[in-house]
């Protein structure tokens, strides 16, 4: 069904065949080859040292997991490597496998015709009919994951003898943010740029992009995570599992560069009046107490540091403190020149089309309440847990604020990128517009919806 602004509502297919679905592109013999960006905890992590594996676990060692932090963030690094995409969770009892991108690969090997290649190792007719995952490690600047794409794709159609090939990029959650930036410069750094122009350095390598449920303006999602911490998964049995600690969330800059952008940057206080406040600014941290400047963060770090330290353990936490304060100015930079990079007017120098394919039939954070009572300052992500002494705002008055359509991490307006005045649909060319296709679906199930994968098949035949 085609809706308005060009967009195209899915509806459920009830008892599918999918030999039938998929034959044309089964049928169909030279198809471009894909490449599928996975999103943030979407690789598999192994410490290379020991051999164990790191993620995902249903109770995640924060140890392992942390990244070393120092301002120098090429300096922070570990043992720790991403193997290749996570196809299927095993967490154990009560729930013993979770499917995470394994129903998109069956699809493509089992009835649309794509065989699976090595991105390091292809084989010789690996120019065409062919899908290669691209695993990560979403711990770190996605810079770097950037460049790595590109020295990924450069080698491959190296060995491929195909100067001129060409890939279609699909790409999952912050793998669209990725792509995105891979398209408008390449595996440049201009972070540090503050007027960098759009080159479309990596323009010349792909033909199609397909965006799912992309946070192309941020989420909130990525702030309370980051104050908070975040779920090993997305299930009504959650309390069962463990959670990615906000100390150990706070050591990834990937996690800062989720943030909402500046303009949909929404925060409200107890009479939910907007609250002018800048997120990539660490006073703004410091102000509401969040990460390293809350009293419990503080009580954790004393104690694992007299723990390590024993007596002379109170330098050894100041001096923490102090560069843990100077890696939180550093990666609050560079997400700020990140989404402005993601934000940059282009000229319109590619036909380049662009498909997004989001969720929008969950309630999706999209604000975060801030309240200021007693000398105490307390931010929340959910209005279930505004009851406390003194406070008058009724939760259903703060759901209507602080909630709108999603796939219950990502708003529309974000995979839309329609929150600022330079659309998404501005960087392609306008007799090439953007194609967005909605379905109801949560945002970890976007790439297995059937009505996605028959849409996406469709894309890549045309």
């Amino acid at each position: 069904m085609v809706c308005a602004n060009g967009c195209i509502r899915s509806r459920p297919k009830l008892q599918p065949d999918l030999a039938q679905i998929f034959r044309p592109a089964r049928e169909r013999t030279g198809k471009t080859p894909i490449i599928i960006i996975p999103g943030m905890l979407g690789s598999r992590l192994v410490n290379k040292r020991t051999g164990q594996v790191v993620w995902p676990r249903a109770h995640p060692n924060e140890e392992e997991l942390q990244l070393p932090v120092s301002p120098d963030l090429n300096r922070n690094r570990d043992d720790v490597v991403a193997t290749d995409v996570v196809e299927t969770a095993n967490l154990g009892f009560p729930i013993p496998e979770i499917k995470v991108y394994e129903d998109l690969t069956n699809t493509l090997t089992n009835y649309a015709g794509y065989k699976r290649g090595n991105l390091d190792s292809p084989a010789p007719d690996g120019y065409q009919d062919t899908f290669y995952l691209f695993p990560y490690d979403w711990r770190r600047d996605n810079i770097e994951t950037v460049q790595l794409l590109s020295e990924k794709i450069a080698r491959l159609k190296q060995k491929l003898q195909r100067p001129n090939l060409k890939f279609n990029l699909l790409a999952h959650s912050m793998g669209g943010l990725v792509a995105r930036y891979y398209l408008m410069y390449g595996e440049a750094d201009v972070l540090d740029q503050e007027d960098a122009r759009v080159t479309w350095a990596g323009a010349a390598n792909i033909n199609k992009l397909i965006l799912v449920g992309s946070p192309n303006e941020g989420t909130m999602e990525a702030l309370r995570a980051l104050v908070e911490g975040f779920p090993v998964a997305e299930s009504g049995l959650l309390p069962l599992f463990g959670r990615v600690e906000p100390s150990t969330a706070f050591t990834m800059p990937a996690a800062f560069q989720l943030l909402p952008h500046r303009g949909s940057q929404e925060l409200y206080d107890g009479r939910l009046q907007p609250i002018s406040a800048n997120l990539y600014e660490v006073e703004t941290w410091r102000r509401y107490r969040w990460s390293i400047f809350d009293p419990s963060y503080r009580q954790a770090l004393t104690k694992r540091m007299k723990k390590k330290f024993g007596l002379d353990w109170q330098q050894h936490f100041d001096n923490s403190l102090v560069e843990r304060e100077a890696y939180l100015k550093v990666v609050l930079t560079r997400s700020r020149r990140f989404s402005e990079a993601l934000d940059r007017k282009a000229d319109l120098a590619t036909i380049l089309k662009v498909f997004i394919f989001a969720g929008d039939c969950e309630r999706t954070l999209r604000a975060a309440l801030i309240i200021e009572e007693g000398g105490q300052i307390r931010t929340f992500f959910s209005p279930r847990k505004l009851r406390f002494k003194g406070n008058s705002l009724m939760p259903s008055q703060a759901e209507a604020r602080m909630f709108e359509p999603g796939d219950g991490r990502i708003t529309r307006r974000s995979a839309l990128a329609i929150s600022h005045d330079e659309a998404l649909a501005d960087t392609v060319d306008r007799s090439n517009p953007t194609i967005s296709i909605f379905g109801c679906e949560i945002h970890g199930d976007l790439p297995n919806n059937l009505t996605f994968q028959d849409n996406l098949l469709s894309i890549f035949l045309k």
